[in-house]
């Protein structure tokens, strides 16, 4: 039996899309233990469709061949579908559980990993950012050619190195896109999906 506790519900976390990347750690070994064989050598996806407040949320569990030292580098992602937005051809071809088998199957080689993370958020725009959007732009001239300050990047850095980013986007003037990339060390589990969403909302709070 198929277990679904992997499957977030982003919408309910105003969540728009989540991916946590690792570019090593699952050696050939990990891969016989999967039942893996990628012969072709090249990016291979697994696809995954399934409805939480009915919302369509797509899953999908990526093979990276050319990872560190030999390695295979794992890509998983969420997504909410639009409600214009067609079935991805890959998802109408393969209706199977491959995605959800195999990530169960990670998380059964119990490794611990780093992961690069990215989570998406849509927020009402006074509930979302200390950063008051839109921010006026300080006139340089009287031929200024914008008004207005609706998006920003912000960073922490240590030694030189960006350790999070925080991309913020007000779509109109009532939502506020914000995307979050961070690095996260962990092991591949059934709620590390809504872990990640957890500790990406920390970040911009």
């Amino acid at each position: 039996m198929e277990d679904n506790s992997s499957l977030v519900n982003l919408v309910a976390q105003k969540c728009q899309s989540l991916t946590f990347t690792t570019e090593s750690g699952i050696s050939n070994t990990n891969l016989t233990t999967l039942e893996f064989d990628n012969k072709s050598k090249m990016p291979v996806s697994f696809f995954y469709l399934y409805k939480k407040e009915n919302k369509r949320h797509l899953m999908r569990v990526r093979f990276l061949p050319h990872g560190i030292m030999g390695t295979t580098g794992i890509s998983v992602i969420y997504r909410v579908l639009g409600n214009d937005e067609p079935t991805p051809f890959m998802v109408q071809r393969n209706r199977s559980s491959q995605a959800l088998n195999y990530y169960i199957k990670l998380c059964d080689l119990d490794l611990n990993l780093l992961f690069r993370c990215e989570t998406n958020f849509i927020n009402r725009r006074d509930e979302g950012t200390f950063i008051p959007f839109p921010m006026k732009v300080p006139p340089q001239s009287a031929n200024s050619s914008f008004d207005e300050i609706r998006g920003m990047r912000i960073a922490k850095v240590k030694d030189n190195k960006i350790l999070m980013e925080n991309y913020m986007d007000l779509v109109d003037d009532n939502t506020l896109s914000q995307t979050i990339k961070f690095a996260y060390e962990a092991k591949f589990t059934l709620d590390l999906p809504l872990t990640i969403i957890q500790e990406s909302r920390k970040l911009i709070q």
